[in-house]
């Protein structure tokens, strides 16, 4: 079960200690991330510095282990992590992504990826099959814009968006016909997929639901989120904006 007006939570941490949250947030996203600040606030990202911090916001029933923010012994289950707010198109709040900058930075330095630095509520709680991570008002815009970028990453979500693209997500690569349905109401679908054999799996698992949908590679660095982060930035935004601009793909009529 999700806590009641969860967004609320999230919008009320970020009224009330925004100060905090902007020095905390932002050594994060600057040392461990590589982006700026800025990149994340229209995403209402919050740190968890300590076991109490949720409950000054929301009170002692957050600590409910029914609502997966903390375990049966009242310990908050994401101290020191980013959490991410996922939310439905009516802007409801349906979960969130934890996002561990200690196991993140500890990966870099040792080239050891095994360990997942990221972290989803428990299925009883949201079904990230059914979830497409992208702004509510981005997903408005796409609809008038008559088109949408579609990577697998949490974070190259945000960079994308931060340089101004229609961007939305999957959570763990799950493409099935749940979170498709609310792509084929959007003319054109650009796949940036990640330069491995995962990339090739997300763009053939899109065109199973889209046969018409375009793909963008870059062949500079692992995935969109490092690109825009590099040299190369320019060059990449450049040739995306080449494929939105290319209406001529029709969208097909067998979309399941």
């Amino acid at each position: 079960m999700i806590y009641p007006d969860l967004a609320g939570i999230f919008r009320k941490v970020l009224a009330e200690d925004i100060k905090s949250q902007k020095h905390y947030v932002g050594i994060v996203m600057r040392d461990v991330r590589g982006i700026d600040y800025e990149s994340v606030v229209p995403f209402e990202v919050i740190f968890i510095p300590n076991n109490e911090y949720l409950t000054h916001f929301a009170g002692n029933d957050i600590k409910n282990p029914m609502y997966g923010l903390y375990d049966p012994d009242g310990e908050c289950r994401y101290v020191g992590d980013i959490l991410i707010p996922l939310k439905l198109i009516s802007g409801v709040c349906c979960g969130w992504v934890a996002f561990d900058p200690i196991v993140k930075a500890r990966a870099e330095q040792t080239k050891d990826f095994s360990e997942s630095y990221y972290e989803l509520p428990p299925s009883s709680i949201m079904k990230k099959g059914k979830v497409l991570f992208v702004r509510p008002e981005v997903y408005k815009k796409s609809l008038n814009d008559e088109y949408i970028c579609l990577i697998d990453g949490v974070f190259d979500n945000i960079s994308l968006d931060y340089h101004g693209f229609n961007s939305g997500s999957f959570l763990g690569s799950e493409v099935n016909s749940d979170n498709m349905f609310l792509l084929m109401f959007i003319k054109n679908l650009i796949v940036i997929p990640d330069n491995d054999e995962a990339g090739l799996k997300f763009v053939k698992s899109i065109r199973k639901f889209r046969p018409d949908a375009r793909v963008c590679n870059q062949f500079w660095c692992k995935d969109a989120d490092d690109v825009l982060k590099s040299d190369h930035c320019k060059e990449f935004c450049d040739t995306l904006n080449d494929c939105i601009n290319d209406r001529h793909t029709l969208r097909s009529n067998r979309l399941f």
